[in-house]
């Protein structure tokens, strides 16, 4: 009776000891401090009212007041954003786009519109001479990326996209462990994207289907959206391996649940490195962000790379396994990272300017190469009817 009374408390003492810091990792995304006055601020304004601008801008910000001040909302419906603004204490908002990229009080803008609005708008900040700050997928092709990539250097202003897990300390360690040889040549990277829906699910027990060409517009942006985390962390880690000519595309398959691709590239002395990437929607189980890199000599993997703020493990050759942070989001490392670009202590070199632009190139020719592969029909942005 003792015996399983011990063992009872000892399970309740661990579970405890995993839960707490786990439940104030959580907590700390909501907790933040009151927001005060600093004349230095960077004064951003949020290009849509999507829940995301919360995690990735709002909170972060009123975590950094001295650096980031989020001072104004746009929304087409003059209503919404200004419920919007009061609910989270910006001082202005405007009842359209242009209003709030041609206002004087904003410096940067954070551009949080559906995906296939992401190139136009972010092309008229860049016109607007703001610094902008652009949900992943930058553009829906290559070829609107790089009009956005040369339109922000003709400016003179940063572009920025929301890969957020690079900025973090789990997703550094393994762009280290990588880039100084950790793990020997690079063989074989594995990157495992999962975010389950019951839709995609009960979909995925029938007989496997094709994506048509004619699939609704919406659901496959969503594809996109998950999709080109795969791809981004393929080419950031082939970069992280000494490589700068981006990755070639073997293979590529696509379902209404899942999309699936080999991608290939070749090391410093020739060797073959492989990449099998998968994004699923279509699996019931814990949503997770793996990525592993196999060499000759070892392996690191990250366990829940895209959201380590919540949990994560770096597990470096089975020896080393290290938990970073205290909670710090994603969110907020890539806002300070976004800031150090603009104040000119970052990405606004020469060399990590074209290193940053270089990587968003090649994913999106990556993107546009799988897709091509996958026999989808193109991505093309949304523009306003004349």
């Amino acid at each position: 009776m003792r015996a399983r009374w011990a063992l009872l408390l000892g399970a309740l003492a661990a579970a405890v000891g995993w839960l707490g810091p786990f439940v104030g990792r959580v907590t700390r995304i909501w907790l933040v401090p009151e927001v005060l006055e600093c004349s230095t601020s960077l004064r951003v304004g949020l290009l849509g009212t999507a829940g995301i601008s919360r995690f990735a801008v709002i909170y972060p910000a009123r975590r950094r007041p001295c650096d980031v001040a989020v001072v104004a909302v746009a929304s087409r419906d003059a209503d919404r954003a200004a419920a919007f603004a009061s609910a989270h204490g910006i001082p202005s908002a405007f009842g359209s786009y242009d209003e709030l990229i041609n206002s004087d009080t904003v410096d940067a803008v954070y551009v949080a519109v559906p995906t296939r609005q992401h190139y136009y708008w972010a092309a008229r900040c860049i016109a607007g001479g703001k610094h902008v700050l652009v949900e992943k997928p930058l553009a829906s092709n290559s070829t609107e990326a790089a009009a956005l990539v040369d339109a922000a250097r003709k400016r003179g202003v940063v572009l920025f996209e929301g890969y957020h897990y690079r900025h973090h300390g789990a997703a550094k360690r393994l762009a280290e462990v990588v880039a100084s040889g950790g793990v020997g040549a690079v063989q074989r990277v594995d990157v495992e994207f999962s975010l389950p829906s019951l839709g995609s699910w009960w979909a995925s027990i029938r007989p496997p289907r094709a994506v048509p060409p004619d699939l609704d517009e919406h659901l496959r942006y969503k594809m996109l959206d998950r999709w080109c985390y795969c791809v981004d962390s393929a080419v950031w880690i082939a970069r992280a391996a000494g490589l700068r000519d981006g990755v070639t595309v073997e293979s590529a398959v696509a379902t209404h649940g899942s999309f699936k691709a080999v991608l290939s590239a070749a090391s410093a002395g020739g060797l073959p490195i492989d990449f099998r990437l998968t994004a699923s929607k279509d699996r019931l189980e814990v949503p997770r962000w793996d990525v592993t890199v196999t060499g000759v000599s070892g392996s690191c993997r990250v366990v829940n790379i895209g959201f380590p703020f919540l949990y994560h493990r770096v597990v470096v050759n089975e020896t080393e396994s290290t938990f970073y942070g205290e909670g710090e989001t994603t969110f907020e490392y890539q806002l300070e990272a976004f800031v150090a670009a603009i104040k000119g202590v970052g990405f606004l070199s020469d060399e990590d300017g074209h290193e940053r632009e270089h990587q968003l190139l090649q994913t999106m020719r990556a993107v546009d190469a799988s897709v091509v592969k996958a026999d989808l029909p193109p991505f093309i942005s949304w523009r306003p009817e004349r």
